[in-house]
């Protein structure tokens, strides 16, 4: 039967997707693709397994704990998406986001359309005050990045801006985050912008992130 080699042919190429990822072999994109369609091709074929070898009576628990586990994942990815508009480039500061100056490759410019949907998105997300003066927010927003697991690749007191990367764990997907400080009062005024370099979508991993700076820095 060819479903149950589909299974195996499909859960194969899951594993091989994300480790050639991993490994840096591919492109994360490329990986994920690879993961992704296979995965759909397991839950299509999961089930049809599952019944096939109930009634040869081999093993059944076996396949139904594989076609269980394999939809499940599939089914919440799925259901994650639509949840999460498709931008991958969000800020404190719509109307001015901060700007990247070391971000490699691609177009750093934030889009236009981005503001409004992000509004709409995430209304939560502004800017935070802090009642430091811009060197010490700088210095506090350093240690906050570092505490998240962040990579900070330049720190510039004279513009009060800070940027870092964050690399996901599996598929290895790079996002860049760039942090500005300006004077506020006495005090000062920190934006955040956290863009992915790969895909449309983010599943609303740069909001939460931007979310998780805030909590780090709030007085």
């Amino acid at each position: 039967m060819l479903t149950p080699r589909l299974l195996s042919i499909s859960a194969a190429l899951v594993v091989l997707g994300a480790v050639t990822a991993h490994l840096r072999l591919v492109p994360p994109l490329v990986g994920f693709l690879v993961a992704v369609g296979a995965g759909g091709l397991a839950s299509l074929s999961a089930l049809p397994v599952s019944v096939w070898e109930w009634r040869r009576r081999r093993g059944p628990v076996g396949w139904v704990l594989v076609a269980s586990g394999v939809g499940l994942g599939a089914a919440v990815f799925v259901t994650a998406m639509p949840r999460h508009p498709r931008i991958n480039d969000v800020t404190t500061s719509p109307e001015d986001p901060p700007s990247f100056v070391r971000r490699p490759g691609g177009n750093p410019d934030y889009p236009a359309q981005n503001a409004s949907i992000q509004r709409a998105a995430y209304p939560d997300l502004a800017p935070v005050d802090l009642p430091q003066a811009p060197d010490e927010a700088l210095a506090a927003v350093r240690r906050a990045v570092e505490s998240l697991g962040l990579g900070v690749e330049d720190a510039d007191p004279a513009t009060g801006r800070l940027e870092a990367t964050a690399e996901s764990r599996v598929f290895r997907f790079v996002d860049d985050v760039v942090v500005r400080i300006r004077p506020q009062g006495s005090g000062s005024r920190v934006d955040i912008r956290s863009k992915s370099r790969d895909g449309k979508g983010d599943l609303g991993k740069n909001a939460a992130r931007i979310r998780a700076l805030a909590a780090a820095l709030a007085p």
